[in-house]
């Protein structure tokens, strides 16, 4: 008679417990002191990795662990980049992030990146000083391709310059036709208000 197979999720949760009994101390929280206590700090983590290898087998396993073993200045610029879209990145792509904290010019880039991704036109703030305030900002950062920086500036219109614009041409994705139809949009609206 055969026996009745293991469910496989117990064979995991064994290894899993087998692993834990390998003896690890935690690395120091890593604050972005120099280069060479972030290597350290690396190597500290991926030793963990190999000497547990099914708890920590995807890269957003050992990311989470790394990021728990941080604080300061890393963890911070961390938690900005993470609530963007590129924060879905690999275990190499971290490291990579990690060894690019120690660059000024990166910190400058995440800055700008952060403006921009922040960046929302001012109730009294005209069309073309918004325009030339993201234009700036997008000088510094490597924002790709043109369709996406139209579809960022409707969204970051005034609701109801937007609502007018979208009304007005539906589907735009000429960044300099979308700034003219805004400005129509704009002195239009002025001039209404002016009228009333």
């Amino acid at each position: 008679m055969l026996s009745k197979p293991t469910p496989k999720h117990s064979h995991i949760s064994d290894a899993i417990a087998e692993e834990s009994c390998h003896p690890f101390n935690n690395p120091e929280k890593y604050t972005s002191k120099n280069q060479e206590v972030l290597q350290a700090f690396i190597r500290s983590c991926e030793h963990l990795f190999i000497l547990r290898p099914i708890t920590y087998h995807e890269d957003q396993q050992r990311i989470m662990y790394t990021v728990n073993n941080m604080k300061g200045n890393p963890k911070k610029v961390w938690s900005q980049l993470e609530t963007s879209s590129e924060a879905d990145m690999s275990w190499a792509a971290f490291k990579t992030f990690l060894n690019d904290q120690h660059h000024p010019e990166h910190l400058w880039t995440l800055s700008a990146y952060h403006k921009w991704h922040q960046a929302q036109q001012g109730v009294t703030q005209s069309v073309n000083s918004f325009v030339t305030y993201l234009d700036k900002i997008e000088g510094m950062i490597d924002v790709t391709p043109d369709v996406f920086q139209s579809h960022f500036l409707i969204d970051s219109l005034r609701p109801e310059l937007k609502s007018k614009v979208l009304e007005k041409v539906p589907n735009m994705t000429n960044r300099a036709s979308i700034i003219q139809a805004t400005i129509t949009v704009e002195v239009s609206l002025q001039m209404s208000t002016q009228q009333d």
